[in-house]
């Protein structure tokens, strides 16, 4: 967990609640790479994208309204992903991890690109579904290894929309 000291020393005037949303970050780690491994050397983003997003727009509209939720997305998501395509670059999410650049190219596509598609697949498919699909896929892995293929079965078979376009 990173609770570094230096988030407590660096100016966060751009976000106030910066170190809320990394707690939050942290937390949902205790869930999606605690309880539900995966292979963070090729597919980080399942948890890295999943926590980010869950820490973000769904953590902030559940405690703060949707208008924070909003916000806090576009502060700690959107902004990165836009960030990485200024550069010219957009890179697949799901490739090993070494074969990033450098680890500001690799945060941007695995955290933000990551946490994008699942809004997009919880857009797609429906709140009700999506955290059904979470749950499933939870008991289904629990203190195992979760594969990209296991979450993206989770979502379709709970809603029986083929989310494969939004994945790929």
């Amino acid at each position: 967990m990173l609770m570094a000291r230096s988030l407590y020393a660096n100016d966060h005037s751009r976000n106030e609640h910066y170190l809320e949303f990394v707690t939050a970050h942290e937390v949902g780690h205790q869930w999606f790479f605690a309880m539900v491994g995966n292979n963070q050397h090729l597919d980080a983003f399942i948890d890295e994208g999943l926590v980010e997003y869950l820490s973000t727009d769904v953590y902030f509209t559940a405690v703060h309204g949707a208008e924070t939720g909003r916000r806090q997305f576009g502060l700690e998501v959107l902004l990165w992903y836009l960030g990485m395509l200024r550069t010219g670059r957009d890179l697949v999410v799901d490739q090993p991890t070494d074969s990033f650049s450098n680890s500001s190219i690799y945060a941007a596509a695995v955290y933000a690109k990551g946490a994008i598609g699942f809004a997009e697949i919880h857009d797609l498919i429906g709140n009700d579904a999506f955290f059904s699909a979470l749950r499933h896929y939870t008991t289904d892995n629990m203190f195992g290894v979760g594969t990209p293929g296991a979450l993206l079965s989770a979502f379709e078979a709970e809603s029986d929309r083929d989310a494969g376009a939004v994945w790929t």
